[in-house]
């Protein structure tokens, strides 16, 4: 026998299985675009868009640190166009192409500097791809403080708290 009306609990579990392939649609365009650079595992760490790689908000861009080395690498290269910060400090120059941001370090002033190695090393690989950790992301948005900086650092603090 066809069973034509669903329960309640069917829908929902229905429901639920829809918001969460949405979810999942929404991360995986990050996910698409940091896979194509064919950066190897060790040389970067993906900074800005980890808050959509954990399905919190979508990611207007992708800021992604790389080592020094890798970075002098990359600025060689036809698809990334050299610029220049206004404030001096280890991300003085950075790399744009194509909706991502490449830059050597991750730094807000003298309030927040952290190792660009040590980022990299500790970073959680979510779907094969190198992200800062939570914890590191909120440092640099508490140093920031910047107006739009708010709303994300509640929104981590809220989502470290159930975890």
């Amino acid at each position: 026998m066809i069973k034509i009306n669903n329960t309640e609990s069917d829908m929902n579990a229905e429901q639920q299985n829809l918001r969460i392939n949405n979810e999942e649609e929404k991360r995986s365009t990050i996910f698409e675009r940091v896979r194509a650079l064919g950066f190897p595992i060790g040389e970067y760490v993906v900074v800005g868009g980890v808050m959509e790689a954990h399905g919190l908000r979508k990611a207007n861009d992708i800021d992604i640190v790389v080592t020094k080395k890798y970075f002098d690498e990359l600025s060689q290269l036809p698809e990334w166009e050299l610029q220049e910060f206004n404030y001096p400090d280890d991300r003085k120059y950075w790399l744009k192409g194509n909706g991502i941001d490449i830059m050597p370090g991750f730094s807000y002033n003298d309030a927040y500097r952290p190792d660009t190695e040590q980022l990299i090393a500790g970073a959680d690989i979510i779907n094969g791809i190198p992200f800062i950790k939570l914890e590191e992301l909120l440092k640099w948005k508490r140093a920031a403080n910047r107006e739009k900086d708010q709303a994300d650092i509640e929104t981590i603090e809220r989502y470290m708290a159930k975890l």
